[in-house]
């Protein structure tokens, strides 16, 4: 009875969205069963991990948010494929 609860508590860590991953790390990470605190634990480090993605991203972003926040309505970014011109040719496109 006790491997099916915390199989069910780990299931419900794993279809968690992020404000319920909050919750459940917070209900969860002083628990009693050493099981239930290793879950937890996990999904704690999955709940920092996205917490530092978000903000990677909001930075790889500054540029557009700016020019979007000065009332322009399309925003094209570009990149290039290739090493570099003194290998050979670059291909460059915009999106």
């Amino acid at each position: 009875m006790l491997k099916t609860e915390i199989e069910e508590i780990s299931k419900r860590f794993e279809v968690a969205n992020e404000t319920e991953l909050k919750d459940l790390i917070a209900r969860y990470e002083a628990d009693e069963r050493a099981g239930v605190r290793k879950i937890a634990e996990k999904h704690a480090k999955r709940y920092v991990a996205l917490l530092k993605e978000r903000e990677r991203m909001h930075a790889l972003f500054e540029y557009e948010r700016y020019y979007y926040e000065q009332g322009y309505q399309v925003i094209c970014g570009i990149d290039e494929a290739g090493r570099g011109p003194w290998v050979g040719p670059v291909v460059a496109g915009a999106v």
